[in-house]
């Protein structure tokens, strides 16, 4: 992953590589399919780690007060969601070498944590290199493919479904500030249910506006609220990146699909990431 990156559990043990076609994919958002979503997955992993397929086996420590990112969507020791991964991971394969960071996860959860987040990582100074070893074992990445369904994806489709998205760059768009900056927010962080409200309140819901002028005032608010950060600002090109593909006027994300983000190229085919 580059520098840019920032920041229901499915019940049956299966495939880690079939799990992505077992998404449930909601009929009121009828632009979107499993090739949609899998360039909705793609634009936002070109986001988070410069290529178009899941970095599955991902870590390092960026230096951005969450402790270790790692994995497909970006886990943190810092912020709880880490601990859960690894809390399935050891559901799924108690053998696996990553199960043993376990404790120290749950440890470091209960230490503060201000605004939502520590960089304390005490017991895991091994875990970078156990995960890029690992994460790429088929369990963990069943575990992760799970994880990102149960805390980004089917929020996600949620959101959509109340604001009344059509078109499949509006979700990837969701999907993408779901991922970055979560599902609900705090009283200090902004995610998905604020920064949907702001757009809401400046320009009206969809259908009382075009989805495009919609989207256009969702990315706004977004880069507006990055723009206040310094923790955000070297990240805005993920926003424009969506935005130039607006100006196209390709909205249900047609492949393939050239796009561009922190200066480099890519070509989405649609093919699962």
């Amino acid at each position: 992953m580059n520098h840019y990156h920032f920041l229901l559990l499915s019940l049956f043990i299966i495939p880690a590589f079939s799990i992505l076609s077992d998404f449930v994919l909601l009929s009121s958002i009828p632009s979107i399919t499993t090739k949609q979503q899998n360039v909705i997955f793609s634009l936002t992993n070109i986001a988070e780690n410069s290529q178009t397929n899941f970095a599955y086996n991902y870590a390092e420590n960026i230096g951005d007060g969450r402790g270790i990112t790692f994995g497909i969507i970006g886990f943190t020791s810092g912020t709880f969601d880490g601990t859960e991964l690894i809390e399935r991971v050891k559901e799924l394969d108690s053998s696996n070498v990553l199960a043993k960071y376990l404790p120290a996860f749950q440890a470091i959860d209960k230490l503060p944590h201000p605004d939502g987040k520590t960089s304390n990582t005490k017991g895991l100074s091994n875990f970078i290199k156990d995960f890029n070893s690992h994460g790429g074992d088929e369990k963990v990445k069943q575990a992760q493919l799970e994880k990102l369904k149960a805390l980004y994806w089917n929020p996600t489709i949620s959101k959509a479904e109340e604001v009344g998205a059509k078109y499949a760059l509006t979700v990837a768009q969701l999907y993408d500030i779901c991922v970055n900056h979560g599902a609900d927010g705090d009283s200090k962080d902004k995610g998905l249910k604020q920064l949907v409200q702001e757009a809401i309140d400046k320009v009206g819901n969809i259908g009382s506006v075009d989805e495009k002028t919609w989207l256009t005032a969702l990315y706004d608010v977004r880069k507006a609220y990055m723009e206040s950060d310094p923790t955000w600002r070297d990240a805005l090109d993920r926003i424009e990146m969506h935005r130039r593909i607006l100006k196209t006027g390709n909205m249900d994300l047609i492949t393939p699909l050239k796009v561009t983000c922190y200066g480099d190229s890519f070509t989405i085919t649609g093919a699962a990431p």
